[in-house]
């Protein structure tokens, strides 16, 4: 940054040993040139706006933070098994009791594909929940108590496949106490509570957000439980997310799992619940487990409809995202 005084004198300066102890008069006060170059590397500080380059104005592409992958579990090509009601197993360190019901058709079993629901006239499940995880949700093992609450985490589950041979709906990625009090759900069905007749059926969302009691699991809205709902999307996605912001505020995601899981960003956005605590009943089974450490998990389960009907998880995985 050189710095040019506008005094130029004609008179050459004395030599410095006359110059020695004595005052010379100078114009140093006189008005100097300053030339900054702004390629140069000493340049800092602000300077004015129109003295700034064009590309001082760019502001660069926002990336999304990192994606930490706080557990997966793939159950395809895990060891085949055919389990037994109340049967308890551990993969990845997470312990899951199957649910098969006694009605002649329930089956729940690993295959090659993952792990497979056969429908009966009952509902059945592959649940993780405290009781059998040192009495905690496995949500708060794996992220731990501050970030289960703080919330920016999500449940990914892909299905490897499915069979809707009539009408009949499976759970898919249901996280909350257990049944009837489920807090959030979703749903792969044909034909049945809106899905779509056909052999892909349709994702549905489904929550009890503002439940009161046993009302928790209606279907419509009435006067007690004014905001459960359900959204569905006809397609052949692949892939259930629900994306926590905090416990009380849930989006739902879909996409297509293709020999990876997809990127949130090549995602579709399904659904967006979220509720007031006052609305919670201080009786109803909401308001004593609606804590998230009490939460259980249900990567598929099956509802109801006949035995030839099945729904196959392939993986599921627990992820958050750094700030």
């Amino acid at each position: 940054m050189p710095v040019t005084h506008n005094k130029v004198s004609s008179i050459d300066d004395p030599p410095e040993d006359v110059l020695a102890g004595k005052i010379v008069p100078s114009d140093w006060n006189t008005d100097h040139d300053v030339l900054i170059d702004l390629a140069g590397p000493e340049v800092t500080g602000v300077l004015p706006v129109d003295k700034l380059p064009p590309e001082a104005f760019e502001v660069p592409e926002m990336s999304p933070s990192g994606l930490v992958v706080a557990h997966e579990t793939v159950f395809a090509g895990k060891p085949t098994q055919v389990f037994t009601n109340g049967q308890a197993v551990t993969y990845d360190g997470v312990t899951y009791r199957a649910e098969v019901p006694a009605d002649g058709h329930s089956v729940v079993q690993i295959v090659a594909g993952g792990l497979k629901m056969t429908q009966g006239t009952s509902e059945n499940g592959f649940r993780a929940s405290p009781g059998d995880n040192g009495g905690v949700s496995i949500l708060q093992n794996i992220l731990g108590r501050s970030r289960l609450l703080r919330g920016g985490w999500a449940l990914w589950v892909h299905l490897d496949s499915w069979v809707l041979a009539g009408t009949t709906w499976f759970y898919v990625n249901q996280v909350g106490t257990t049944y009837p009090w489920s807090y959030i759900a979703g749903r792969k069905t044909r034909n049945t509570q809106g899905g779509a007749n056909n052999a892909n059926g349709s994702l549905g969302f489904w929550h009890a957000m503002l439940g009161i009691g046993d009302t928790a699991w209606a279907f419509t809205a009435n006067a007690e439980n004014p905001a459960v709902t359900e959204l569905w999307h006809d397609g052949p996605e692949n892939v259930l997310m629900m994306y926590f912001r905090s416990p009380l505020d849930v989006e739902w995601w879909y996409g297509t799992y293709s020999g990876d899981w997809p990127a949130w960003e090549s995602m579709k956005w399904g659904h967006r619940a979220m509720f007031l605590d006052t609305k919670y009943s201080a009786t109803s089974q909401h308001g004593k487990y609606r804590d998230p450490k009490l939460w259980g998990f249900l990567p598929v389960g099956g509802g109801t409809g006949g035995s030839t009907n099945s729904i196959t998880c392939a993986r599921w995985r627990l992820t958050y995202w750094n700030p």
